[in-house]
């Protein structure tokens, strides 16, 4: 079937069972199709969509990146409400600039009620009439480690395997394995429930918008539009994304987050209430930082490291203080209002152009490179952030310096070099697992 204007309608039959360049295989109640696609750009990236052909050393670039990104994201349950808050900050301004403050209203509202829905279908499959939907018209975008395909591909592999483990080991009689293997089961089950969770926080207000649009008034497919790009789109990747991704981590879901934050801000229908929202950031970040973020004690607030404070709103509880997780792109406003109190605290308002740079290099480059108030570390993001993530790792050991922080990975100061190095760590790092585990191999010989 060749799709053309009405007045050119034809159906061709073929004997060949190769396909042209623009044409693609379809089944339609059983039958095959073939479906030419007459826009050349369409064509090559409905083509392209889901090929994964990458050489040897890319192929490692991405098993690498793909099990960090699990281990950040999916498998972390840290990530649950950092992910959760930042994706539902970001996702009121988008919603806000592209359809206006009453359907992000609107979403707000049912987001509660979609998260809960939600959970529930990943945990037992149960589902309602929105999430059908939602999924019929292609809302669901996968999750920040792995898109939907694969990521099926994958746990039907792992649970195959892991099944095998436990049966293999019982038929040999070797009762350890197999209690090894079903321990393995259990862990699994665990990181699962944790995924659960994450898919659920990744997936709410996008569902929740779907709603919230469909109830406004429009149409269907503009509501699954707004709903897959309301954040950050997984799914859209670009022809050579395979590639980027496998040399940088979150490379794609880096350059998504900004596009979507840039539509909102100045191709969005309703852009001007998305920058009130965004300049409201801006202000928060000020008046916290001019208010130390309740702390009686300026040293306090300074001690807490700059890369904390940049992803963070910081405020006092009792001796300590709690953080309230600020979304990436949006995060240059708050940042901004934050920097210059700060700035104009300590009388180096002069410095400020190149830190707000900087900023933007962070908030907005897709190369995961943290900016510092230190001009020395600034200098050095720049070109570990080009270096591919697999040998990025090697590189910051090496050097002691880590991009992600923009901090050194431990304290190397002139009275710790005869300190032995499972000694050398940050105040925050003492009696963590990371400590706990320096310490053991220490006293086993291991020096790390």
């Amino acid at each position: 079937i060749t799709i053309a204007p009405i007045k050119d309608q034809r159906l061709i039959y073929s004997a060949s069972p190769m396909l042209a360049d623009n044409e693609v295989m379809v089944y339609m109640n059983g039958h095959e199709v073939r479906l030419q696609i007459n826009d050349e750009l369409m064509a090559r990236a409905y083509k392209n969509m889901g090929v994964e052909a990458l050489g040897s050393i890319l192929s490692v670039g991405r098993a690498v990146n793909g099990w960090m990104s699990k281990a950040y994201t999916g498998y972390n349950p840290e990530f649950i409400l950092t992910n959760i808050q930042r994706d539902f900050q970001s996702g009121i301004i988008n919603l806000t600039g592209e359809q206006g403050i009453l359907i992000a209203g609107k979403a707000v509202a049912n987001y509660p009620k979609s998260f809960a829905s939600l959970l529930k279908y990943a945990a037992n499959g149960e589902s309602d009439k929105w999430i059908d939907a939602y999924r019929d018209n292609g809302g669901n975008t996968g999750a920040a480690y792995l898109p939907d395909l694969e990521r099926l591909g994958e746990e039907v592999r792992k649970e195959y395997a892991s099944y095998q483990g436990v049966i293999a080991n019982l038929k040999e009689g070797d009762s350890a394995n197999a209690l090894r293997a079903a321990g393995r089961k259990t862990f699994n089950a665990t990181l699962k429930y944790i995924e659960h969770l994450n898919s659920a926080g990744e997936n709410a207000f996008r569902l929740a918008t779907f709603k919230a649009m469909i109830e406004s008034g429009k149409s269907v497919n503009e509501a699954a539009s707004m709903a897959k790009n309301v954040t950050v789109n997984f799914n859209r990747k670009g022809e050579i994304g395979a590639e980027l991704n496998a040399l940088y981590l979150f490379f794609n879901a880096s350059l998504q987050g900004t596009a979507a934050t840039s539509h909102a801000l100045f191709k969005g229908r309703h852009k001007y209430q998305a920058w009130g929202l965004a300049g409201s950031m801006m202000a928060v970040g000020y008046l916290t930082a001019s208010m130390l973020g309740g702390f009686d004690d300026e040293d306090k607030y300074d001690e807490i490291s700059d890369a904390t404070k940049s992803r963070n709103l910081i405020m006092s509880y009792g001796d300590g203080y709690v953080k309230i997780p600020v979304p990436y792109g949006y995060g240059y406003f708050y940042n901004a209002g934050r920097m210059y109190a700060e700035a104009q605290r300590k009388g180096e308002l002069g410095k400020m152009p190149y830190q707000l740079m900087a900023l933007a290099t962070e908030e907005f480059s897709p190369f995961n490179v943290a900016s510092t108030e230190d001009s020395e570390f600034n200098s050095r993001k720049v070109s570990y952030g080009l270096l591919p993530t697999v040998a990025r790792i090697p590189m910051e050991i090496t050097n002691n310096f880590s991009s992600f922080t923009g901090r050194e990975l431990y304290p190397e100061k002139e009275w710790y070099k005869s300190e032995p190095d499972n000694e050398k760590m940050w105040r925050g790092t003492k009696g963590t697992v990371y400590d706990i585990s320096a310490q053991y191999l220490a006293s086993i010989g291991i020096e790390i």
